[in-house]
């Protein structure tokens, strides 16, 4: 049974190529983090509904820790052990969704 390609694990120069243009993302081991900083709980909570969505749409979906208005996000493809393109898919469709003014 062969993989989705989008599920397939990068090579390293591909995962540093795609986080040199997601100057917020790192990676740890075999997932990539993110933390954010909304004004308001609400925000946050309204920005992890919108993650949700599009980790259904996407059926990919990551692990995340909140703490009020902070917020800690990873994602990481288990499949193959390592970082795909769907993990960086699921990024650029999550941050076309975030409201201005979060750090």
């Amino acid at each position: 049974m062969s993989k989705h390609p989008g599920r397939l694990p990068l090579a390293p120069q591909q995962i540093e190529a795609n986080l040199s243009t997601m100057p917020h993302w790192r990676q740890e081991k075999d997932n990539l983090i993110r933390d954010y900083e909304f004004a308001t709980f609400l925000a946050a909570m309204a920005f992890m509904v919108y993650m949700g969505l599009v980790s259904e749409q996407l059926q990919h979906h990551p692990s995340w820790h909140s703490n009020y208005s902070k917020l800690r996000v990873s994602i990481g493809t288990h499949d193959p052990g390592g970082i795909s393109a769907l993990d960086f898919a699921w990024i650029i469709e999550v941050e076309r969704g975030l409201p201005p003014g979060v750090v």
